[in-house]
């Protein structure tokens, strides 16, 4: 009963002030309340019937707002400067009111009441009611250039009644929209300030959904799994593994730590396998984790993180390139026998890598590890270290245990003895070298010696130049035709007059590789006049190397420290699961290569292993291939072999067989491609 008198009361009193205020002039109004013109006639119409077709009218004559409905009068009303106070003004939604105009109150911050009508429309009170979340002011982008990029899809519809109405008209139309290289740029200069120190990994939540969703469709950016984003390029192919590969363990290390905290570790043969700096991404990652949950995680190009639940942590940890990884000496006690056989070199390596053995005796005698102590000391005896064998077997006898000593290595061959304390990237190419020879030796034909008709043999050097440079350079992806190479040998290749030539990459490639088939050229000569091969490469390799990028330098596509020989930064190969090593073990890797080489006896041998070798350290930041190959018919010419060529034909099978040895240290397949290309070449000179 008291509800429905004060419900006729209040809308019999709505209806006695409508009729007041419709009566009243817009002009009176205005002066009443200290309203400009336009916002009075505004609130006149609202209280009539005619407000939703009058709205539209004021909207886009008095206001210059374009809008479909009477939302525009709502917007109008809360951006018109009031004399003395400020009001929040809204309007419902149209679908719930039917398009008819309903004014909410109550004023906020007002220095004197609001006039009634402001309480009071169409005949009735109107209460607040929060759950009414959708308002007629959804975006501020009714405006006539939908310039108000500031509160526009931002705030509108998500705050009830002070947000909207602090942007004015004036302020929405002096707002530019920014140009989409205009906000990429933005976004760029977000990302840029993430990678800082080198990061490629990130979280999603680390940049904006407008950024995130930006970057990633201009291809600065890759998903990796839910939450999780990669730097990637925009030249990079949906199948191109490198921007994964150049991230793998970095993600490793980020999304372990965000899950499982401090608490994490490889397994003992991963952590081994990154004490031996192994160069390979492994397909999948076993972290032990007393969080973890058993459960596979798939990640990109087919590779995988497993968490396998474990009781506890170990107290014998380090880190290891950011990874929670077991120690050399307890990694060794831990991983099965298969491991030997399964990656010998990465043993060898990891043990060379053991100066004192009493770390690992203390290990095997605390868990009383008779059995492994019994192989540990039979592989330190295999490559070498007798003298750690006998302590081993001498303290486990003074301990009581019976002691049997075997070899794990006992199925394979080509293991070396390694000195203690030799960097991880050396004691590896030594451990390549020997267990590799014999492949390779098995599927070469003979070396014929030195050539009796030496000029002979440099003229064949001369004519197959022309073929040479073609395949070499179509090999690296240059665009290179017999008729560019003619040109650049006859001379008529001018990049001081003709601007075409300063341009042309391929040019620029076609003629620095001219220049250093000369100097190689050079270097053959004096290989089969007598010269020892390892080390007159050693002595010019890096003049070769000059003379491929001079002229780029010299027409500026490249900068003069582009001449200054090994690489100084990371590099990851297209396509390829190998990592070329760091850039503080490049140096190193190349003095053991050359020391190889000098001391190898067989030519095809340091042909093959030269040629792959090269590749697998990756020296130079640019060229590689082409000093591979220049390395490769140097240590061929040793051996009285004649200038070999490998045909663009053959590139599908070239680089595979690169990738076999590299990944899976199986040079026998680009060995047995080499030896045929050299067959085919003998028979050119006969």
């Amino acid at each position: 009963m008291v509800r429905t008198f004060r419900s006729l009361f209040f809308g019999g009193l709505a209806m006695l002030v409508a009729a007041i205020f419709l009566s009243m002039p817009a002009s009176a109004l205005a002066r009443e309340y200290g309203l400009n013109a336009p916002t009075a006639t505004a609130y006149v119409y609202v209280l009539s019937e005619l407000a939703p077709t009058y709205a539209i009218h004021v909207a886009e004559q008095r206001h210059e707002i374009r809008s479909r409905d009477a939302h525009a009068v709502a917007y109008t009303v809360a951006t018109q400067p009031l004399t003395a106070w400020r009001f929040n003004v809204m309007l419902a939604h149209r679908h719930a009111y039917r398009s008819r105009l309903t004014l909410l109150g109550p004023v906020l911050t007002a220095r004197r009441p609001a006039p009634p009508f402001l309480w009071l429309a169409k005949g009735r009170l109107l209460k607040w009611r929060p759950r009414h979340r959708t308002f007629a002011l959804k975006t501020c982008d009714c405006t006539a250039l939908k310039t108000c990029m500031s509160t526009a899809q931002l705030t509108c519809n998500h705050t009830a009644l002070y947000t909207c109405n602090r942007t004015t008209l004036k302020t929405c139309k002096g707002t530019a929209m920014a140009k989409p290289h205009e906000k990429l740029a933005e976004s760029l200069a977000i990302l840029k300030k993430l990678q800082e120190g080198g990061r490629r990994i990130f979280k999603s939540d680390e940049l904006t959904r407008v950024h995130r969703e930006r970057l990633l469709q201009n291809g600065f950016l890759r998903d990796v799994i839910k939450g999780w984003v990669m730097s990637s390029s925009p030249q990079a192919q949906q199948q191109d593994t490198t921007p994964w590969y150049a991230s793998f363990w970095e993600f490793c290390s980020l999304y372990c730590n965000e899950r499982f905290g401090k608490d994490w570790f490889l397994s003992p043969e991963q952590s081994l396998l990154l004490h031996a700096e192994a160069p390979t991404i492994p397909p999948q990652v076993v972290v032990n984790t007393p969080k973890g949950s058993n459960n596979k995680i798939t990640l990109l190009f087919e590779t995988s993180l497993y968490d396998l639940k474990v009781r506890e942590m170990p107290a014998e940890l380090t880190e290891k390139n950011g990874q929670r990884v077991f120690t050399v000496e307890a990694a060794l006690i831990r991983v099965p026998e298969s491991f030997f056989q399964r990656a010998p070199i990465e043993m060898q390596v990891a043990m060379a890598s053991v100066r004192d053995v009493s770390t690992v005796l203390a290990l095997l005698l605390d868990g009383g590890h008779s059995a492994v102590a019994g192989r540990i000391a039979g592989a330190f005896r295999r490559v070498g270290r007798d003298a750690f064998a006998d302590e081993i077997v001498a303290a486990f006898k003074a301990a009581g245990y019976d002691l049997r000593e075997a070899d794990p290595f006992a199925r394979q061959s080509g293991v070396t003895t390694i000195a203690a304390g030799v960097p991880p990237l050396v004691a590896r190419l030594r451990a390549i070298w020997e267990s590799q020879r014999e492949a390779i030796i098995e599927v070469f034909p003979k070396a014929p010696g030195l050539p009796y008709d030496k000029d002979a043999y440099m003229k064949f050097v001369e004519d197959i130049y022309e073929s040479d440079a073609y395949h070499s350079l179509s090999i690296e992806g240059y665009s290179v035709t017999p008729e560019l190479i003619d040109r650049v040998r006859q001379g008529s290749w001018n990049p001081d007059i003709d601007e075409e030539d300063r341009r042309n990459r391929d040019a620029l490639a076609a003629r620095g590789y001219y220049l250093a088939f000369q100097k190689v050229k050079d270097s053959v000569a004096a290989i089969i006049n007598g010269a020892p091969g390892g080390a007159l490469t050693r002595d010019k390799h890096r003049e070769w190397y000059r003379e491929l990028f001079v002229p780029s330098v010299t027409a500026g596509l490249l900068k003069a420290s582009a001449l200054a020989g090994y690489r100084n930064h990371p590099v990851y190969l297209r396509g390829s699961q190998h990592v070329p090593p760091r850039t503080e073990a490049v140096a190193d890797g190349m003095s053991e290569l050359f020391d190889l080489l000098e001391a190898e006896k067989e030519a095809s041998v340091r042909a093959v292993l030269g040629h792959w070798l090269v590749g697998y350290v990756h020296p130079y930041p640019d060229g590689n291939g082409r000093m591979a190959r220049f390395l490769m018919n140097a240590m061929l010419a040793s051996g009285g072999y004649p200038w070999t060529v490998v045909r663009v034909d053959d590139r599908k099978a070239y680089l595979t067989g690169l990738e076999e040895a590299s990944s899976n240290m199986n040079v026998k397949p680009f060995a047995a491609l080499l030896a045929e290309r050299v067959k085919w070449s003998a028979d050119q000179t006969k």
